[in-house]
């Protein structure tokens, strides 16, 4: 009798630990939970390379282990912006860096970020470019410096 009251409080114990909250660290949960889990925004599927999002507007983060999945809920619903338009073929020159990291055209098309993570968006024009680097062939270049 004992026997089964202790494998039915020890299998509680276990089965109750599927979930966990987490707290909102984009390179963490990337790097520790990118291959093999799925990862969700407010219930729709995602790659969160492709996303930065406010950690302030962050609700809650669940882990599921028995389903492989990370759960990210937002206060609010706040349209990304699109990355999108800053590599169309009239642009195809122009280079994007995000954190002082210049991103790959193809990998840019599919990047969104909240309006709110954007710290500070600088525009380096051609004119000021060709004034300090003298080999440049690019037109122009976008500084985004975003919220981690």
């Amino acid at each position: 009798m004992y026997r089964f009251l202790l494998g039915l409080i020890l299998v509680i114990l276990l089965s109750s630990c599927a979930t966990i909250k987490m707290s909102y660290n984009r390179d963490r949960i990337l790097n520790k939970y990118s291959e093999g889990f799925q990862i969700y925004l407010d219930s729709s599927l995602i790659d969160l390379e492709n996303y930065y999002l406010d950690s302030d507007n962050i609700k809650s983060i669940v882990r599921d282990k028995k389903k492989d999945a990370i759960y990210i809920d937002r206060d609010s619903m706040i349209e990304f912006l699109d990355f999108k338009e800053f590599f169309n073929e009239s642009e195809k020159e122009r280079l994007v860096i995000i954190n002082g990291v210049p991103l790959d055209p193809e990998i840019g098309k599919n990047m969104k970020v909240s309006p709110k993570a954007l710290i500070e968006v600088t525009v380096l024009k051609n004119d000021t470019i060709n004034s300090v680097f003298t080999c440049r062939t690019n037109k122009d270049i976008l500084l985004f410096r975003i919220k981690q």
